[in-house]
């Protein structure tokens, strides 16, 4: 069976469900795609299952013709592949394994664990077998793990370039919200006349400046810890006189931002103290619901697991860091409790510099 037939195989499988466990996607996914880019599953010189870390056990290492690891492969049950880097990570720390594979027979994760960042960031690429096409499956299995290639060092020389080419991609993208920011802040006036001036053509009348920078001061992107170690919270350096709204507001370590809605005060405060709080978001998500919605998430479709029309349409939710979603389909009370909430189960270092006002009767302006 060719490579191509194997993986049409396990396509079809895949989609009718065969795979109920961990031992079936061994068995049934990653030892015949093994075989077929070259390695000999039945030589305990090059594969080896179960193989022993630290009194812990990896499903299969790869070696090379010294017999040391040079891949880790770590199979997972179907839809249960998040949040395993950690486990896969402490193995090849161990070992010093400079790659590793963490599949669950659909999902295919490519990582090179001695790169800098976190699980995220040392990640080369994500295979899907049911998304891509059977050439780019090929072509990455090929590329990444033919056993020929493995052993003359040529497929880890690949992942380093690919890498490198990702790692600017990368940069090049988190630098644009940055270069956004620029924009807005310095309120560039040909921004703001090739907004006034589009705006004239589909309706026929051109706003004055004032409302074209309270449209773009509303689109002002918050900053992830990645680029900024304090959070930027000022947007516009303008009197407060001149913002419309200007009792919906947050002070965060002393400054003070303006908002034209609860929406930003809310993503602004949840924001700010994920930034600050590695663990933050996963409690918060644990208790962050109502009886039909979920406040954030990690998939949009969950906000409103009843209402994937509600999911569907993008001004009721927000990716407000990379990974995280906020629902926006609220009222100023709910935005509210939900600040609320948030303030209560974060660290009290930074909830106690939040003070905040949603212009509402029920708005609390700091933490009580």
């Amino acid at each position: 069976m060719s490579l191509s037939e194997q993986i049409e195989r396990i396509q079809e499988l895949l989609e009718k469900g065969n795979f109920p466990n961990e031992a079936s996607i061994s068995q049934g996914i990653v030892l015949p795609i093994l075989q077929e880019v070259g390695w000999n599953i039945y030589d305990p010189r090059f594969v080896i299952p179960e193989y022993s870390v630290s009194g812990r056990r990896v499903d299969f290492a790869l070696l090379d013709r010294r017999e040391r690891p040079v891949i880790f492969i770590e199979v997972k049950m179907l839809g249960n592949i998040e949040d395993a880097e950690e486990q896969l990570f402490s193995y090849a720390f161990h070992q010093g394994v400079p790659f590793l594979i963490l599949t669950d027979g659909k999902e295919w994760n490519f990582f090179l664990p001695q790169e800098v960042g976190n699980y995220q960031d040392r990640k080369l690429y994500k295979l899907d077998f049911l998304e891509r096409e059977t050439d780019v499956i090929i072509d990455k299995l090929m590329r990444y793990l033919t056993y020929a290639n493995v052993i003359n060092g040529t497929c880890l020389d690949n992942a380093k370039d690919d890498y490198k080419r990702l790692a600017k991609s990368r940069e090049a993208e988190l630098t644009i919200p940055e270069a956004w920011n620029q924009l807005l802040q310095a309120q560039d006036e040909i921004l703001i006349e090739l907004l006034a001036d589009k705006v004239e053509d589909i309706c026929g009348f051109k706003p004055n400046k004032n409302d074209c920078i309270g449209f773009l001061e509303s689109h002002y992107y918050q900053p992830t810890t990645q680029n900024v170690k304090e959070p930027q919270t000022k947007v516009f350096q303008k009197p407060i006189e001149k913002t419309k709204n200007s009792k919906t507001f947050v002070t965060i370590n002393g400054n003070t931002t303006f908002y034209h809605s609860a929406r930003g005060v809310m993503i602004a405060i949840i924001t700010y103290l994920a930034q600050n709080d590695s663990t933050f978001l996963e409690r918060f998500q644990e208790i962050a619901h109502g009886s039909e919605r979920n406040f954030i998430a990690r998939n949009k479709m969950d906000l409103y697991p009843k209402r994937p029309d509600l999911s569907a349409r993008p001004e009721l939710s927000k990716e407000f860091l990379p990974g995280w979603w906020i629902g926006l389909n609220y009222s100023k009370q709910s935005i509210n409790k939900i600040i609320q909430l948030a303030l209560k189960h974060s660290t009290p270092e930074f909830s106690s510099k939040i003070q905040y006002s949603l212009d509402c009767k029920h708005s609390d302006t700091s933490l009580t």
